[in-house]
């Protein structure tokens, strides 16, 4: 027979058309197939490679609530997987919870009509399967992300390794892999910093590694990285942000090799995102043609073919970019779409209190010059005014 291989990925975010939700239609359908072309790829590598379960930690959709065609598209590959003798084990994550207490999973549909070679939790718990290639028998401890009633973080994290601890707490022969959307201890938190900051607990390794356990394969952050020997987290196959425009993209193989698991990443095709510039903006407030000078400043830089470029310029209150000629220039130089970041520069601005008392006295000449009622016009010019002090006070 052949050697046990599993398959696993982690953060698809199937449906998701960022960071172009701002751009024509066909062009946010284009960007959502980048994500099934990932998600192609894979399937028919682990239908290449006779790999018995393809895992996804958590993630798979951008939304608790996919549209039918996204939620299809994912339902046949399932599908696929399965005729070839692939099984398919998912655990939710944030993305994939419904966002009303006692609403169901998208997902669960699937387990509930008993999709073959399908495997859905949605709640923490644990099952052995048995590989239809290799015949091996793998234990998968299953940790979704849990949506805790206590909104203090020591107590969250409390109430997680005391899960992961019970369901690992008794011996077990067969190979285990604990499957989790969580943030592990010594991990590179990337765009979610601040979140874990002020919100997600932090799993101890010891816990996730407890009794024997042979690796842990975790979602939840979207950067490939390994921690100590036996954490891992695939990372996503695509790029969501432009956060994670350095961050080499791909998925992970696990293989058994002595008893032992070990892992390799592959890399996917994701496509490129680049900002330009990176740390500064492209001056324009001086220029009478500041559609000419942008793509002036632009001739020299080098384009990844297919990359979504965030172009980051200042330009004067009064000035107008023709965006169809920057979009046009930079597609010929290879890039797929152009997200603008304009930083406009102030205009000049009066003391706020000048300010505020000419735009009342504007205010009320005008109400006082329209053939309207006397106490509709009272009444407007005192709505009027607060929303002018409301406006001063945040200047």
């Amino acid at each position: 027979m052949p050697p046990l291989k599993i398959v696993c990925t982690a953060d698809l975010h199937l449906g998701q058309s960022g960071p172009l939700q701002q751009a024509p239609v066909e062009i946010q359908e284009e960007r959502i197939n980048d994500g099934f072309r990932s998600l192609d790829l894979m399937a028919s590598h682990a239908i290449k490679e006779n790999a018995d379960f393809f895992i996804i930690c958590g993630d798979v959709f951008h939304t608790p609530r996919p549209t039918a065609q996204v939620f299809n598209r994912f339902a046949r590959t399932v599908g696929r997987l399965s005729e070839r003798g692939v099984q398919t084990v998912v655990i939710a994550g944030n993305h994939d919870l419904p966002r009303m207490v006692g609403g169901e999973p998208y997902l669960s549909a699937l387990r509930e009509v008993r999709a073959p070679g399908f495997w859905f939790f949605d709640k923490p718990s644990d099952v052995v399967l048995e590989g239809k290639h290799s015949g091996q028998k793998v234990r998968f401890v299953a940790i979704p992300y849990l949506h805790l009633a206590s909104p203090e973080e020591d107590k969250r994290k409390e109430e997680i390794e005391k899960t992961l601890d019970d369901l690992l707490s008794k011996e077990e022969k067969h190979l285990t892999v604990v499957l989790g959307h969580l943030v592990s201890e010594g991990s590179s938190l990337g765009i979610l910093k601040e979140l874990v900051m002020h919100a997600e607990p932090v799993i101890r390794r010891s816990v996730l590694l407890k009794n024997g356990v042979d690796l842990a394969v975790l979602g939840h952050l979207h950067g490939y990285q390994v921690i100590g020997e036996k954490i891992i987290y695939p990372g996503s196959p695509e790029r969501i942000s432009f956060s994670e425009e350095k961050e080499k993209k791909g998925f992970v193989e696990l293989y058994e090799e002595g008893g032992e698991l070990h892992h390799r990443f592959l890399p996917t095709d994701a496509r490129p995102l680049m900002t330009y510039p990176e740390d500064d903006y492209i001056i324009l407030s001086e220029s009478l043609t500041p559609t000419d000078e942008l793509i002036k400043a632009l001739e020299n830089v080098q384009i990844p073919k297919g990359a979504i470029v965030r172009l980051r310029y200042k330009s004067g209150q009064r000035q107008t970019i023709e965006w169809v000629r920057v979009l046009d220039y930079l597609r010929e130089k290879g890039a797929f779409y152009v997200v603008p970041q304009p930083q406009k520069e102030r205009l000049e601005t009066y003391p706020t209190t000048q300010l505020s008392l000419n735009l009342k006295e504007l205010l009320k000449e005008f109400i006082r010059s329209l053939a309207i009622p006397e106490e509709v016009a009272r009444r407007a010019i005192e709505e009027g005014i607060k929303i002018i002090d409301e406006v001063s006070e945040g200047l």
